[in-house]
């Protein structure tokens, strides 16, 4: 996904709905400084092909349970992890991968803005979580491979297919591909995702699926 083509899905699957109710809690950057939390910034690409992130990315879903459609946020809090939303005049100091960890630490912790939908935090949490198992988890994997000159393309690219396969496993969504007639509406609120998030899973499985109901 180009740099263009991701901030044209990211515009589209904002909304300007506060559906505050919903969150953990409010906190300022500097409060999660003060208790140990530091913004994982990813230097390297895990260095895998995209079939592979995909394998993976299904593997894990089923190792921990993930229901497809459900809410990704209390998945995240049954597996562990720590969630915040952050006020929205804070928002400069955000990690850029949403993501923030501990020194030594397998724990982590993932910052949502406070004005977007669920829809948006659906994916913006499996985004973080890709980065996560990807970026993060693997930091001694011999193939991962150096980002020069601060292009983060190919980690981007990678986040993003990790995170659209976690959340529309290929048996799921060729299901309700079926079910839905390829709506992508459909499909959309099906899996509580953007509409634009949606279209990416279509675009990327497009040739699987015309095969498997051909």
């Amino acid at each position: 996904m180009t740099r263009a083509d991701k901030g044209e899905t990211m515009a589209s699957a904002v909304q300007t709905a506060f559906d505050t109710a919903e969150r953990a809690r409010h906190f300022r950057f500097s409060d999660l400084e003060a208790e140990g939390w530091q913004p994982f910034v990813a230097r390297h690409a895990a260095g895998l092909s995209l079939a592979d992130i995909e394998a993976l990315a299904e593997a894990i879903g089923k190792q921990v349970g993930y229901e497809p459609g459900s809410d990704l946020r209390s998945f995240v809090r049954r597996i562990g992890g720590n969630l915040s939303t952050s006020l929205i005049g804070d928002l400069s100091d955000a990690s850029p991968t949403g993501l923030y960890v501990r020194s030594a630490s397998t724990d982590f912790l993932i910052a949502i803005p406070a004005a977007s939908s669920s829809r948006f935090d659906q994916f913006m949490v499996a985004k973080a979580l890709a980065h996560y198992f990807l970026h993060f988890r693997s930091a001694g994997h011999s193939s991962r491979r150096k980002v020069e000159n601060g292009d983060i393309s190919a980690i981007e690219q990678e986040a993003v297919i990790f995170a659209v396969t976690f959340l529309m496993p290929s048996a799921a969504f060729e299901h309700a591909f079926a079910r839905t007639g390829g709506d992508i509406a459909a499909l959309a609120a099906h899996f509580r995702v953007p509409v634009a998030v949606a279209e990416v899973r279509v675009k990327r499985f497009s040739v699987p699926i015309e095969r498997a109901h051909a």
